[in-house]
């Protein structure tokens, strides 16, 4: 009991560190370039029986603010069997920006969707590439807002994602938990670390894909193009990462409200630790204690250690702050009311899905 506790209480320290350091992140400043230029912009869209959601998204990128001279938009209908590319080529007729790119069949030497934001980066000429979602939405001055923020030596910058507003217990606190997993994302980029960040909303130079060869180092992952991204452009001396929290560049992204829909995705997402050790050890450190933390609380309060309820306390008040610090930044405190029930479940949700993430027990669109 003793080494366990012992052992128990250094994680939580080291998390606890890490919580300071992302609230340090979270609480400072981040100038944008506001500037006039206007470079060449393709915003580049995989997407696969989005016939739902594509048509919100379209209409939102047909609004911009940037010269529709400069902008193209390249959207990949991966082997969609609803009306995903009648949608395509109606929005076509009257957005002669807009160019459609229908997949037909898996390409063996690269899962679906890196596959499908491959071809529309190969077919687009601008120097700079925006991605999202199909089932995003974005406001009117996005794509100036995520080109003005690039400077010469900028390769990727990543914009803050958040969800849509949906009723219900489940949308309320994927919502939250998907602000509290960002915040530590967010406060780690505007420390100058890059460790990861949503494909919902990011920019790269071209060139800096093209030197990094695409996807083909993760050809065949399921998942991870976008931590992918964040961590290897800047990893090449000529490139840095920026972070782009303005809220011009805010994208809020649906997402499933079923607790099957949650899980999976949460546990997808969770399997993409596998391996992180070789990658970038700080943040798999971190992983590490944030797991070790929430599973001394379940462990502990199951065993009565003594040291429960301190540990507990510690830990409330760190994320809490973090937490509020995010969602003042990204105008999100409407969450905030439930963050004791997520706080409570998180001893049982983040071990469960780690380890089913470990195991590679989820599904996905390949």
């Amino acid at each position: 009991m003793i080494i366990l506790s012992i052992l128990f209480s250094f994680f939580l320290g080291i998390y606890l560190v890490f919580t300071l350091v992302i609230m340090r992140g979270l609480m400072r400043k981040n100038h944008i370039p506001t500037g006039q230029e206007t470079p060449s912009v393709a915003v580049v869209i995989a997407a696969r029986n989005e016939a739902e959601n594509l048509p919100a998204l379209l209409d939102d990128l047909a609004r911009q603010t940037y010269p529709q001279s400069n902008l193209e938009i390249w959207v990949a209908d991966d082997r969609s069997t609803d009306d995903t590319w009648q949608i395509i080529t109606s929005f076509m007729r009257k957005m002669p920006n807009l160019q459609g790119i229908r997949i037909r069949e898996a390409n063996p030497a690269m899962t679906g969707k890196k596959n499908a934001l491959t071809q529309c980066i190969r077919k687009a000429r601008a120097p700079l590439i925006l991605q999202t979602d199909a089932d995003c939405r974005v406001g009117s001055a996005w794509v100036r807002s995520m080109a003005q923020a690039f400077t010469p030596e900028t390769g990727i910058v990543v914009g803050y994602s958040g969800r849509l507003s949906a009723p219900g217990f489940l949308a309320t606190y994927d919502a939250l938990d998907y602000l509290a997993l960002n915040a530590a994302n967010y406060g780690m980029l505007l420390n100058g670390k890059p460790w990861s960040g949503s494909g919902t909303n990011l920019a790269f130079q071209r060139a800096a894909f093209t030197d990094i060869r695409g996807y083909e180092p993760v050809a065949q992952k399921i998942g991870d193009d976008d931590m992918y991204l964040v961590q290897q452009i800047p990893r090449l001396p000529q490139y840095q990462a920026r972070v782009n929290v303005s809220p011009d560049a805010w994208v809020r992204s649906g997402t499933d409200t079923t607790l099957s829909g949650f899980l999976n995705q949460r546990i997808r997402w969770a399997s993409n630790a596998r391996g992180l050790e070789k990658v970038d050890k700080l943040f798999w450190f971190f992983l590490l204690s944030a797991f070790i933390s929430n599973l001394a609380l379940l462990v502990g309060g199951v065993l009565f250690l003594p040291m429960v309820l301190t540990w507990a306390l510690a830990k409330f008040v760190a994320e809490l702050i973090v937490t509020t610090l995010a969602a003042v930044r990204f105008q999100e405190s409407r969450l905030l009311p439930l963050f004791p029930v997520w706080f409570i479940l998180q001893p049982i949700y983040i071990p469960y899905v780690t380890v089913m993430g470990l195991l590679g027990r989820f599904k996905w669109k390949v």
